[in-house]
């Protein structure tokens, strides 16, 4: 496989020189491109601000290549189009290749590949998960724990991601804190299983930035105390071993698990404010989540004008293609409501703008989440679950 450690402009021309030099390439230089162009792909450090440059290499391989290509080959390059395309806003989805075009796949590439289709099934609502779950268990479990590489680690994170998103739905309370529980867990289990991959030589300690995110996360979903010290324990023990941008989400993700249980407000509120004006945030979405948080912080606080100051900022941040940060807008509307609360019509209104957003890629597969129950608890759930 060709290996990119990060994916700029000049490794794609390269790797479009290499794979685009031969008329008539053989079988395996298909093959090898194919998966050179999936890698790059699912490169997790490839934070890219423009997908197109990469969506159109693989359009075009599909296209100069199509007499020569397999049905795995060409199932590969559309699943490389599917993920650019999320990545910009798009919600589409790939169905899954057929188990004898799995088993051509290496090792490693199966799981990381039903790693994506677990991303994939978390971000849509149109599509059931399953099959894609009862695919990712088999790849996860058929080899024993002590030879898993950094694939087991990632594929381990997207089944768990997945159950966290299953647990925010409308379950009753005990079954949801032993999910969230156990999803605590299992993130502490796959960080452990990266610094043993590293102590092997295995360079993967900044990963767990996203392990340390996630922590936060459920804390703060489940206002736990005890899931927010379990958190800082291992934020505490490996801050130095991440890089600056999964610095910012882990401060982001703290920073929410703070406004939501209530602890460490100040710093919150610097650090917020901090990543709000951020001129080198990583994404776009980050800064619009912190503008919400901190909106949210200041109405726990009983400071409504600053808060709408604030959210009126939120309003007028640049947008980026497919993200109209209209998620954002509702969250910080319902914010608002929670905090002075709402007539049954100021309800119905934020319910109608929750259910139009529901099928839209900003929504990341939560709408499942709030399809049920009365209005008050959709929203609620909305404001609690909804993960940035």
């Amino acid at each position: 496989m060709i290996a990119y450690p990060n994916l700029t402009r000049d490794a794609l021309e390269a790797f479009e020189r290499r794979v685009f030099r031969e008329d008539r390439p053989t079988p395996d230089v298909v093959r090898a491109g194919c998966l050179g162009i999936l890698n790059m792909a699912l490169a997790t450090n490839a934070w890219l601000n423009n997908w197109t440059p990469l969506q159109n290499a693989a359009g075009a391989l599909l296209e100069r290549w199509s007499p020569l290509l397999t049905t795995t080959d060409r199932w590969l390059l559309k699943l490389v189009i599917a993920i650019t395309r999320r990545h910009q806003g798009d919600d589409v989805a790939v169905a899954l290749l057929g188990h004898e075009g799995m088993e051509e796949l290496p090792d490693d590439v199966k799981r990381r590949v039903a790693a994506q289709l677990i991303q994939q099934s978390h971000d849509s609502d149109k599509m059931e998960d399953v099959s894609v779950r009862n695919l990712a268990n088999q790849y996860l479990h058929s080899v024993p724990a002590s030879a898993r590489t950094l694939a087991h680690q990632h594929l381990r994170g997207a089944l768990a991601r997945l159950r966290r998103l299953r647990a925010s739905s409308g379950i009753d309370q005990p079954t949801q804190e032993h999910e969230f529980d156990a999803c605590v867990q299992e993130q502490i289990a796959i960080a452990s299983a990266l610094r043993q991959l590293d102590l092997q030589g295995v360079p993967c300690l900044g990963e767990l930035s996203f392990q340390i995110s996630e922590l936060f996360l459920l804390a703060s979903m489940s206002a736990s105390k005890a899931h927010f010290a379990q958190a800082e324990r291992l934020h505490d023990e490996y801050r130095e071993a991440l890089n600056e941008d999964g610095g910012k989400f882990v401060d982001l993700a703290r920073a929410r698990a703070c406004v939501r249980i209530g602890t460490d407000v100040e710093w919150a509120n610097d650090r917020l404010r901090a990543l709000s004006f951020d001129p080198a945030s990583p994404a776009a979405h980050l800064q619009r989540s912190a503008h919400r948080l901190l909106a949210w912080l200041l109405r726990t606080q009983g400071d409504q004008a600053e808060a709408d100051v604030v959210v009126d900022r939120l309003l007028t941040l640049p947008l980026t293609p497919g993200d109209d940060g209209a998620v954002f807008r509702l969250l910080a509307d319902v914010d608002r409501w929670t905090a002075s609360g709402a007539t049954p019509a100021e309800e119905s209104a934020l319910i109608d703008r929750m259910q139009a957003l529901c099928t839209s890629h900003e929504m990341m597969g939560f709408g499942r989440c709030v399809a049920s129950g009365t209005a008050r608890e959709r929203l609620m759930r909305f404001q609690r679950y909804f993960p940035y």
